[in-house]
């Protein structure tokens, strides 16, 4: 049996025991709801966005109106920069139906823009169509998440890098991603070592957006967003869908239901774990993409393993933050069936694959052991980082004279 073959065989032996297991655990699959928000409108929900509206028509009532003064501690809140608000103007007058279905229209966009996105840096190109089995991806559409045009920018910032190297225009499609969600700056260190003219591109786009969003919000409510809410959310969450390496540890070390959507009590050993990992992983990348040639092909390798560690090590890293691993499975995946990879990475790429894109029922999982299965995104995504750093190295070598 080939490779290739082997990896089939595990796609489709690991997404079977994730059509069986959730419905066998509890008589419902989250997934086929979730897959059904794309043709229908009704099972989209609002408990995500509904937080941006609400900010965007205290803004519209009263500009420079205080949006962080909800508690965080249970419940969804508005957790964004101000800016961020501001798309959802549109929908701040209108009733909750309308809203509901305009969203999830745009939502629907978003998806098949990242499919398209995926078509084009894919080949074979019918491997975008594996999109439609990426839960994170199908669950940001019912979710109506912000997630989906962050992903759509990195999407064009990925391709932008693949066909044009180090560009500005790849820098304003990450900056416009960080006005959104700001943990993505960390990626930009990285990055200066093979793409300098996006790092300045995405700095320049973030100082101007941050003066529209002064602008736009007052510079008491950008005080706030630093000062408490970025501070709270340091914390990070037990909750099941936070796949990050502060979940992991959340759920060892603190006791509770991690069925619940609420903030832990704080822990110096949470806090203590989550800080060394941190700085070990990013210290461990920061070697390694220096390590690595400065060369303009290997710009979107280093700007995808950035992504993916610096997403891993963010205190909340939900399922839906994990999108754009579609484009780095996209990336590994063509330069397999190019020949400039060996085929025996479709084994682990598969693996990670099914890792990531599968839904499966963990909230009933209570002993600490067991609860290592609940952070299967982010094992996916840790393989996922092992199979880019060792095909970076391997095209790093087949580089060489």
């Amino acid at each position: 049996m080939t490779p290739a073959s082997r990896a089939w065989v595990l796609l489709a032996m690991g997404l079977g025991l994730s059509a069986i297991q959730p419905t066998a655990c509890t008589g419902r699959d989250l997934r086929f709801d979730a897959a059904r928000a794309l043709v229908d409108e009704r099972y989209s929900y609002l408990g995500d966005p509904g937080p941006s509206i609400d900010a965007a028509r205290r803004l519209q009532r009263e500009p420079r109106a205080p949006l962080y003064e909800r508690n965080l501690e249970v419940g969804s809140a508005f957790i964004y920069p101000p800016i961020a608000a501001k798309p959802y103007t549109p929908l701040a007058a209108l009733p909750v139906a309308e809203a509901r279905e305009a969203l999830s229209i745009f939502s629907r966009l978003m998806f098949l823009a990242i499919v398209a996105l995926l078509a084009a840096l894919a080949r074979p190109r019918w491997l975008a169509l594996l999109a439609f089995g990426f839960f994170p991806l199908l669950h940001a559409v019912q979710l109506n998440q912000a997630t989906l045009p962050v992903t759509a920018l990195l999407g064009g910032a990925f391709l932008l890098l693949m066909r044009r190297g180090d560009g500005v225009l790849a820098g304003v499609c990450i900056g416009a991603a960080c006005a959104i969600k700001p943990q993505l700056a960390l990626v930009l260190p990285l990055l200066a070592w093979h793409a300098r003219r996006a790092v300045l591109g995405a700095c320049l786009t973030g100082a101007a957006l941050l003066a529209a969003s002064v602008q736009y919000a007052g510079l008491a409510n950008h005080t706030a967003y630093v000062t408490k809410v970025l501070p709270a959310l340091s914390r990070g969450y037990a909750y099941f869908a936070n796949q990050s390496v502060n979940g992991l540890i959340q759920r060892a070390v603190v006791a509770g239901d991690i069925g619940i959507f609420r903030m832990p009590e704080r822990s110096p050993v949470v806090a203590g774990l989550t800080i060394a990992v941190f700085v070990a992983a990013y210290v461990a990348t920061v070697v390694f993409v220096a390590r690595t040639p400065r060369e303009r092909g290997f710009a979107p390798w280093v700007f995808g393993l950035s992504w993916l560690v610096c997403t891993a090590i963010s205190p909340i890293a939900w399922q839906h933050h994990y999108c754009a691993a579609l484009f780095l499975f996209a990336m590994v995946a063509t330069a397999i069936h190019d020949g400039r990879l060996p085929e025996r990475l479709w084994v682990p790429l598969a693996a990670a694959f099914v890792l990531m894109a599968a839904w499966f029922e963990v909230r009933q999982l209570r002993d600490v052991a067991a609860k290592l299965a609940v952070s299967h995104v982010l094992f996916g995504a840790l393989l996922l980082a092992l199979v880019l750093t060792r095909a970076i190295r391997m095209l790093e070598r087949a580089d060489q004279p």
